[in-house]
């Protein structure tokens, strides 16, 4: 059988997964960017694969970009992971310029109002909030505690980040509870809000497919194949579980960013972080704090 996979970041982790359950399948894949791509510079093999898969595992299904694969062909919706719960300070801020950053991924976006393309980075609310505050960085790093997170919200966000990841898969059919359930209990699980590790690409994967290509019977040994498919994303940036946030959560934090793999794979203490931060920022353009979500309740909190 011929598979197409295209979702974001873990189209990797479900190709190699299907591959790994399934090694008589075609499978293919490509994120979101590359598939655009395909279709727009009208790659033939690309085109042909789609066309003629019979099934199509992806987080946008219905995208026009699908338009040609077949019509009697599965669909197989896996909604992209989001889950801030862990790292409710961190989120893509949208620049222009050529600044780069510690913990830049090499997101870009189109956008309308730049009239061209403008990166996406990975930031600190809290940082880029107190630098458009004209804070020093000893200022914005004494923030970092307790009383600012109580103050702009982070630690009630746990609930409606759950509702939120139950509710987005729930929707595509996939029952994530018990997957959830078991992944808090082992602690810090993600890299990113949007970058989890291995096991849970493949326990959705594993949930998605059972009942429909994996029998009750055949789970545990389905779970073990998976288990061998490489964490793709373990050189991606990691951003830190906040100490007191953590503690919260039942395990220990700390203020220890570690950039990705392209960008040297190198620790930065809460300093370092903010001083590259601040860099960075310093030399971007075409932002303001109508960018930076919850900017008020922020800057309320670093004020006080």
């Amino acid at each position: 059988m011929k598979v197409l996979v295209v979702t974001n970041c873990a189209t990797a982790a479900y190709t190699e997964g299907l591959r790994a359950l399934f090694p008589e399948w075609d499978v293919k894949g490509a994120d979101l960017a590359a598939t655009r791509k395909f279709i727009r510079e009208r790659n033939q093999a690309f085109l042909d694969h789609m066309a003629s898969s019979a099934m199509l595992v992806a987080s946008l299904p219905d995208d026009p970009m699908f338009d040609t694969f077949a019509a009697d062909g599965t669909k197989l919706f896996i909604p992209n992971f989001l889950f801030r719960a862990y790292h409710p300070d961190s989120f893509y801020l949208h620049t222009g310029g050529a600044a780069s950053h510690a913990m830049d991924d090499g997101t870009d976006t189109p956008t309308a109002r730049e009239g061209g393309r403008r990166q996406a980075r990975l930031h600190s609310r809290i940082t880029v909030t107190a630098f458009l505050l004209g804070m020093s960085a000893e200022e914005t790093a004494a923030a970092f505690n307790g009383r600012t997170y109580e103050k702009i919200g982070y630690f009630s966000v746990f609930e409606s980040e759950r509702d939120k990841l139950l509710g987005r898969f729930g929707q595509a059919g996939i029952d994530l509870a018990p997957e959830l359930e078991r992944w808090t209990e082992s602690g810090d699980f993600l890299y990113t809000f949007n970058h989890p590790k291995a096991v849970v690409f493949s326990d959705i994967l594993l949930k998605a497919l059972t009942g429909r290509f994996i029998a009750p019977a055949g789970i545990a040994a389905a779970g073990e194949t998976l288990a061998q498919v490489p964490d793709f994303l373990a050189g991606s940036p990691r951003w830190p579980v906040y100490p007191e946030i953590a503690a919260r959560l039942g395990f220990e934090g700390s203020l220890l960013w570690r950039t990705g793999r392209g960008a040297g794979g190198r620790s930065l203490p809460l300093a370092e972080f903010i001083a590259e931060s601040f860099a960075s920022l310093s030399g971007a353009a075409g932002f303001t704090a109508d960018d930076v979500p919850g900017f008020a309740d922020c800057a309320a909190a670093l004020r006080s």
